[in-house]
């Protein structure tokens, strides 16, 4: 089972780390608002600092960062992980971040197909 104070710290040390440098790529991801984006490719293509690029984008947008949230599924600290503990994963956000639970956040969950069944954790999260 997937401890929470754990999940918090991860949070919180996305919260409180610079982004790393990245090279801006020419990438369109518009798509209907509401809509769910995939980035998919083989290894080490950028997807990741792509995620970068697009939460430096919604900061200059003035986003506050407390309302992104960005999990990276090749954390050993995670493993090992089930769909089921996606549940402590937001219930740990809201915990720490309760005001946005009615608002919009911005999830980035970086390698995510590591985790069986994880396309019904969206779908729900979604919905």
């Amino acid at each position: 089972m997937l401890e929470k104070a754990l999940v918090k710290e991860i949070i919180a040390d996305f919260h409180e780390r610079k982004l790393p440098a990245h090279t801006r790529r020419m990438v369109d991801l518009a798509c209907p608002e509401n809509k769910i984006r995939c980035l998919t490719g083989v290894r080490r293509s950028g997807k990741t600092f792509t995620f970068y690029q697009l939460i430096d984008e919604l900061l200059q947008q003035g986003i506050d960062r407390q309302r992104i949230l960005y999990v990276n599924f090749e954390d050993e600290r995670l493993l090992p992980l089930t769909v089921a503990d996606f549940s402590t994963i937001l219930n740990a956000y809201y915990e720490m971040f309760p005001a946005y639970k009615e608002q919009q956040v911005f999830f980035f969950f970086d390698e995510i197909q590591n985790i069986s069944q994880w396309e019904k954790f969206i779908r729900r999260i979604h919905d």
